[in-house]
């Protein structure tokens, strides 16, 4: 990233319409009309300086990292921080929430001032321990700091659903500007002077991949002021999708000094992880792993033969017919399954039981999406069955 020479903003590659000459013009000059400038050669030997800068300041955070772990958080000794001390307006210190304390893994946090350091945080606490009310410290933070924040999570279901709670009148977040991005969602003239203005940019991994790729034909100007960048459901980067992260975050990471959060409860390479982010930003990386979790997790499975055979298909089916028969009554039931025809015949298998369920896959619209998701939270739709379009980080 190099640096605008009258303002400091980032650089980006800009063609003159009447010679087609290349020069390197200021992100914020939609902004701001800031018309400073570089020509291409004086650019590139300050692109060369500022890599080699960037490599000795890396260098010297992994070595620190290395020999003297920082910052140091206290170890938890049970003790729980109350909401209303936290300093920002997050959604579990609002008036008639009726949260009094912070579970443990948030009392963590909010002892020993991570949201506050200059430092990337990994959250490994288990499923369901509130790890999006401690990305919210961070971005809270950065919100009083007249800086801007990336959401990021792997699928369309999970960053509409975080819009539409952070966007809700209840919710403190609401009071600022978001901006969604996803492959729902037209990239036109308003939504560059939406991203321009934002507050909170929520966007899926594909969306962040290819914003920073296009970063200076579509004069996305406003990654510079992006002071934490948010990474939900972070395994991500071990499936085929993480490829579209990886790069979008390394590209992401040049064009602005962002701390980089990762949210995930069964991230396995974490000492690797903790390397790489102070690789990308040069800043120390804490992890937070209390084993803490709010409801008994308990797991049951059945066994079967996997072959061909139509009979073992149909004894499949049949097991989960019977559990959910047993079960649908007593609260919401979710049924995942590995393709799309197994979940039109699943679907209309328990229909024929006289069972009210659906089925959520990505062929669906938004809204329709949306309406499946609200009634299986209200319970007014006892069974949703799902491909992995709800397998990560939605709430239901």
């Amino acid at each position: 990233m190099v640096p605008c020479p009258k303002c400091g903003a980032p650089l980006e590659r800009r063609v003159a319409k009447t010679t087609r000459r290349v020069f390197y013009g200021c992100t914020r000059y939609f902004e701001t009309r800031c018309n400073g400038s570089l020509e291409k050669q004086d650019y590139l030997q300050a692109l060369k300086l500022v890599s080699q800068q960037r490599k000795r300041t890396i260098s010297l955070a992994l070595d620190a990292s290395e020999a003297k772990p920082y910052p140091e958080p206290s170890p938890y000794a049970g003790e729980l921080s109350e909401t209303s001390d936290f300093e920002y307006p997050i959604g579990l210190n609002q008036p008639g929430i009726g949260v009094e304390f912070f579970n443990p893994p948030q009392s963590y946090i909010a002892r020993n001032a991570l949201h506050r350091k200059r430092c990337n945080l990994i959250i490994t606490t288990p499923t369901s321990s509130g790890k999006t009310a401690m990305a919210e410290m961070v971005i809270a933070r950065q919100l009083a700091l007249g800086r801007r924040a990336v959401y990021v999570s792997p699928l369309k279901a999970v960053t509409s659903e975080k819009f539409h709670e952070w966007t809700d009148g209840s919710h403190p977040f609401s009071s600022k500007r978001l901006v969604i991005m996803t492959g729902d969602y037209q990239l036109g003239a308003k939504r560059l002077g939406e991203l321009a203005d934002a507050d909170i940019v929520l966007m899926t991994s594909e969306m962040l991949d290819s914003r920073s790729r296009k970063h200076g034909e579509e004069k996305s100007g406003w990654i510079a002021g992006v002071g934490a960048i948010v990474v939900d459901e972070a395994h991500l980067l071990g499936t085929d999708r993480g490829p579209a992260l990886e790069v979008g975050l390394m590209r992401f990471t040049e064009r602005c000094s962002a701390r980089i959060v990762f949210l995930s409860a069964t991230l396995p390479n974490i000492e690797q992880v903790r390397g790489w982010l102070t690789s990308l930003n040069g800043m120390p990386t804490v992890t937070v792993d209390l084993p803490w979790r709010p409801v008994e997790l308990r797991m049951h499975w059945l066994p079967y033969e996997h072959s061909g055979n139509p009979r073992v298909r149909d004894e499949r089916f049949n097991a989960v017919r019977e559990i959910v028969l047993r079960h649908h009554r007593t609260g919401g039931t979710l049924v995942f399954v590995h393709t799309k025809r197994m979940g039109r015949e699943m679907r209309d298998m328990l229909r024929r039981e006289g069972i009210c369920c659906e089925f959520h896959s990505g062929e669906l619209g938004k809204d329709a999406r949306r309406e499946i998701e609200a009634k299986f939270r209200s319970r007014e739709l006892p069974v949703l069955i799902s491909t992995s379009t709800l397998a990560w980080g939605c709430n239901l």
